[in-house]
């Protein structure tokens, strides 16, 4: 899980060498109290970089700043398969009630 776990600060160029590494498709977004920020998906770095955005920009303006979550404790492991199914979701981060 570890290999998919970034902060914003990193470039696009390293956000994308992370996904072709872990062999994922979506990146979760963490500050440095390992508090979740985001996620950022393949498609949010080709749509920055069909916008214009340079290799060597920051990821903060084009992650998802609102990722679907699941708490946990809260939710079904048949809750957690419909939002996969229905939404087409790579990644659904757990986190805690903080």
């Amino acid at each position: 899980m570890k290999d998919i776990i970034v902060q914003s600060k990193i470039s696009i160029r390293q956000a994308m060498k992370k996904l072709t590494s872990s062999g994922e498709k979506c990146l979760v977004i963490v500050d440095k109290k390992n508090i979740l920020l985001g996620t950022l998906s393949n498609g949010d770095l080709r749509k920055a970089i069909l916008n214009g955005n340079s290799m060597i920009a920051t990821i903060n303006d084009i992650y998802q700043q609102k990722p679907t979550v699941l708490v946990k404790g809260k939710y079904s492991i048949v809750d957690a398969k419909k939002l996969f199914t229905q939404n087409k979701f790579d990644i659904i981060p757990v986190v805690d009630e903080n």
